[in-house]
């Protein structure tokens, strides 16, 4: 994955069969496989643990952090989240779609591993 960072840009909502083809996605960005060492940090939502979730992740080796019930706060992802809203902000408005789907991606290949 590009700089560590994956997105893709989702046209509605993200039901459990979406979120199975994002990871399959992922997965096949990922030369089929995911590094041994990933763990996801994906909260409570329904969406995360519906069984066709659990079972993707299972079949695949992704292994999900455990998460306690209404912990927002212990999120450090959030903080990243943020960041790269303010940095994309920052660059003005943008001209299309593309070029708003490629300035997150711009950005997070400059984070640092110390932020």
């Amino acid at each position: 994955m590009m700089g560590g960072c994956f997105f893709l840009i989702v046209d509605g909502t993200v039901n459990a069969q979406k979120y199975v083809q994002i990871l399959q996605a992922m997965l096949d960005k990922n030369g089929g496989q995911f590094p041994q060492n990933l763990t996801f940090m994906d909260d409570n939502a329904p969406v995360h643990r519906a069984q066709i979730v659990e079972d993707f992740k299972r079949d695949h080796g992704i292994r999900s952090l455990p998460w306690p019930a209404h912990s927002p706060v212990l999120n450090p992802i959030e903080h990243v989240w943020d960041y790269l809203s303010r940095r994309v902000r920052s660059r003005g408005e943008a001209g299309s779609l593309q070029q708003l789907a490629v300035w997150p991606i711009e950005e997070c290949q400059v984070i640092t591993q110390d932020f």
